[in-house]
């Protein structure tokens, strides 16, 4: 089954307010992250950067990709979205 990117995110963050400790889905998500980066709008890139970083997956390339598409995507946040996820950029 594929998921569109806002279902995906979405996904992942109830997967953080839950704290769900399932790594196998965590692992997936960050896969499918990775397929849909170039189509995510909005604030979109920084809510994955967040999530994959709370949850502790994703490889080099996916973060890399995610952080060089928060720029563009940081006016959409409220200022304590954009705090979450500078941080999440830090904790990488």
């Amino acid at each position: 089954h594929e998921y569109a990117w806002w279902n995906l995110i979405d996904i992942g963050e109830m997967y953080v307010v839950l704290q769900v400790q399932e790594k196998d889905i965590a692992e997936r998500i960050a896969n499918e992250v990775y397929k849909l980066i170039l189509n995510m709008k909005y604030s979109y890139p920084a809510k994955a950067l967040k999530i994959l970083a709370f949850l502790e997956v994703g490889d080099k390339r996916t973060l890399r990709l995610l952080v060089r598409n928060v720029p563009r995507s940081i006016s959409y946040l409220s200022p304590q979205a954009a705090a979450e996820t500078i941080v999440s950029c830090v904790s990488l």
